[in-house]
This record gives structure tokens, sequence and C-alpha cells, in this order.
């Protein structure tokens, strides 16, 4: 049996109840006690106000998606791989990201916001774990814009689930293709394979592709002997 919220972890649920329903600058500190049912002593117990509380959701928010993209590429064993995972943890994030997450992360976008320094850092971060790991792999390093230009085209990429009403398997297998494209034929290195590009979806040739994965993935899910 897993042991109650603390008070602090209520006022935090409260606080990404208020700011998902109604925006950071509309929510009032009086909307998040009655999201979290606690007083207006107890929350200034915890927090200045709800600019404080709005910034720490913003650092929770953006080390989840840092850890993601670590545990990610820990879990690859070489260059491609671990650009392929961290990819992949990028879209899955922004697949699954829930009301709160788009507030805290539009907020971040902004230049001026109190959020985007959380933003930033874990960019930067990202860039410099990215060529830490191409480094520990045996690659030549790149230029650190390259894989600046590589995560921008991540997040913009992912960015466009926004615009989908549903988000299935072939909405995200859509986007890892295209992704995939972009990192492998970016870093390739001489006679390195780099996956075919990608056709409009619905197009005849788009048609043909998928058509003949079918029979390997059906293949590959097979046990073996049969």
């Amino acid at each position: 049996m897993s042991a109650p919220p603390s008070t602090r972890e209520r006022i935090l649920a409260g606080a990404a109840k208020a700011f998902s329903s109604k925006g950071c600058a509309a929510a009032r500190v009086e909307d998040i006690l009655v999201a979290a049912d606690v007083s207006r002593p107890t929350f200034y117990k915890f927090f200045e106000g709800k600019d404080a509380v709005f910034e720490e959701l913003s650092r929770i928010h953006h080390a989840q998606i840092l850890g993601e993209l670590v545990a990610a590429t820990a879990a690859a064993h070489d260059a491609t791989e671990k650009l392929d995972k961290a990819m992949e943890a990028v879209l899955r994030w922004r697949a699954e990201l829930g009301p709160i997450g788009r507030v805290l992360d539009t907020e971040a976008r902004v230049p001026n916001s109190r959020l985007h320094s959380h933003r930033s850092g874990v960019l930067d971060a990202v860039v410099e774990r990215l060529q830490a790991e191409m480094h520990a792999a045996g690659r030549d390093e790149v230029d650190p814009l390259v894989l600046r230009a590589l995560v921008a085209a991540c997040e913009n990429v992912a960015d466009s689930f926004l615009a989908e009403k549903r988000v299935g398997v072939r909405e995200f297998e859509r986007r890892k293709a295209v992704l995939s494209r972009i990192l492998r034929a970016t870093l390739a290195v001489d006679g390195e394979a780099v996956p075919a590009l990608p056709r409009p979806p619905g197009s005849p040739a788009a048609s043909r592709a998928g058509a003949a994965r079918a029979p390997r993935e059906s293949r590959r899910r097979s046990p073996r002997g049969t």
C-alpha cells in the first residue's frame, strides 16, 4: 500500500491542476488552495507564492525528460543506437505530455520567462551528453551546433503531435522514421547505411514500403522454429 502524498506533494498536484485549467497568468493562489485542499498558511509554509510553485513544477518537468534521455542512452550499446533511443525518448515524452506539461513547455520557450533557464539548461545538458556518448563509442566529435540542430529537429517533429487528435502507433512510427533519417544521414560516416527517405503518408511508395516491412515484422514476431 503506497503512502499518502505529503502536504508539499498535494500542493504541487493542486497547482498542476490550477495551472492546467487556467494557465500561469490567470491562476491564483486561491485556485491552488482549493485544488490542493490546503489552507493559505499551510501553502506559505512551503512556497512564497504561485510563481515559486510554478517554477518547482518546471524543475520537476525538465528533470524528468533529462532523466529519461539519460536512461535511454545508457541502455544502448553504440553511438547510433544511443541517438535512436534518445530520439525515441523525446518522441514518447512529447506524445504523452499532459496539460500541465504543455503549459510549462510553452512558458519555458518564452525567452524572458522564469522557466527559460530550465529549458536551456536541459538542451545544453543533452548536447553535452550526446557528444560524450559519441566520443565514448569511438566516433569523431562534431560541432556542437550540429547536435543542437538535431535536438531542435527532434523537438520540432515531436511538437507536431499536438496537431493530432489521437497519437497511435502509426503517428508515432511516422515521426520516428523521419527523425531516424535526419539523425543518421547527418552523422553518417563513409560507407555507413542511411535509412530510405520517408515518403508522404498515403503515397504509393509509402504503401509499398509498409507492405514490404510487414512480412519481415511477422517473421520476427513468430516463435523460433515456426
